[in-house]
């Protein structure tokens, strides 16, 4: 049985996106020193848009598997499925930027002593996100991709033991206590894979699991996990909670509210739109920043104050996202949409086989 597609689902990935290329936008050209504090604040914010990609990835992988609980092959499948959804463009992805390391797109120097072997094999197995000097080194965003596939590989484990509201808070407080250890353990020359890793985000994915589960079941929230959450509240340190997870909770909510009261603003066709090609957008619009900068394209006019610095950082950020969501378009199209389609014949070859 496949699962349904929600309108809400994609218009929260729709918000992600507009979050995550508003903060790299902010990240080139005329620096943010003449927008006024909030609106800079709000700019840089925008990185924690993965933090929502994160929630609505677990929240809408558990709406899925459970979906095809009892499927003959479950676990093959759900790797196919996975890998044709993420490779194809991560893979264009990789090679751009390994041609770019070698030679910058100049073909007549190329020179194989600099090509990253290590590191290109690291990305196209999915495993940068252990090593310090890899996470985050040749893809940019890379990251995130490198977390996600690792929850992708833990969550078949996860499925058959998490039943219920109870047991997912309990995998939320168990995921706080290993971000909590791991912490200690980083590597301190490497300040930003602390804050990358696995560990660190992997209760942002047990806050999807929450929300599945409060979303889904009728269920109220039983004895033992209400003394664990009032324990959490008495003994942990507010003010280092982490801001990632701060505003994680706040998706939490947000995909709560959007998921019982769809408002036009939150969830519309333009935003669903966003969402259904936010992965290309994603792994496109550090591309386009990139050309925007060679060609000098980066500032639209002279920055001299605050009404002058929001009017060209307007501008960049519409051209950013004009230019991404075009190309974004054609490569949902040619790419994305084909694999994922031809992950699906696999898929029901398969299911033929095990007919046959």
């Amino acid at each position: 049985m496949e699962p349904k597609k929600y309108a809400y689902i994609d218009s929260l990935r729709g918000i992600a996106i507009l979050l995550v290329v508003l903060v790299h936008t902010g990240q080139h050209g005329a620096q943010l020193q003449f927008i006024p504090g909030r609106i800079a604040e709000f700019i840089q914010n925008g990185k924690y848009g993965v933090q929502l990609f994160f929630l609505v990835s677990a929240y809408t992988l558990m709406l899925s598997e459970k979906s095809r609980r009892g499927e003959a092959d479950h676990l093959t499948k759900f790797l196919v499925r996975r890998i044709f959804r993420v490779a194809p463009m991560y893979y264009l992805a990789v090679l751009y930027y390994t041609i770019w390391r070698v030679n910058g797109f100049h073909f007549s120097s190329f020179d194989w002593h600099r090509f990253p072997t290590a590191l290109t094999l690291s990305n196209l197995f999915f495993v940068h996100g252990f090593q310090p000097e890899w996470i985050n080194s040749l893809v940019p965003g890379g990251w995130s991709i490198a977390v996600e596939m690792t929850f992708y590989c833990l969550l078949p484990l996860l499925i058959p033991r998490i039943k219920n509201l109870d047991q997912s808070i309990i995998l939320l407080l168990i995921s706080l206590l290993i971000m909590s250890v791991a912490k200690h353990f980083a590597p301190p020359r490497f300040p930003l894979f602390s804050y990358y890793y696995f560990p660190n985000q992997f209760p942002v994915f047990c806050l999807g699991i929450v929300a599945y589960f409060v979303t889904t079941t009728k269920e109220s929230i039983h004895a033992p996990a209400l003394f664990c959450l009032a324990a959490l509240a008495f003994t942990f340190n507010y003010t280092f909670i982490p801001q990632h997870l701060i505003h994680s909770i706040a998706f939490f909510l947000l995909l709560l509210a959007v998921r019982k009261y769809p408002v036009g603003l939150l969830v519309n066709p333009a935003l669903t739109y966003l969402g259904k090609i936010s992965f290309s957008i994603y792994l496109l619009h550090f591309i386009v920043l990139q050309w925007m900068g060679t060609f000098g394209f980066m500032d639209f006019l002279p920055v001299t104050g605050t009404s002058s610095a929001l009017l060209n950082f307007a501008l960049r950020y519409a051209v950013v996202l004009g230019i991404s969501v075009v190309i974004a378009s054609l490569t949902y199209r040619f790419v994305e949409a084909r694999f994922q389609q031809t992950g699906r014949n696999i898929l029901r070859k398969m299911n033929e086989k095990a007919l046959a």
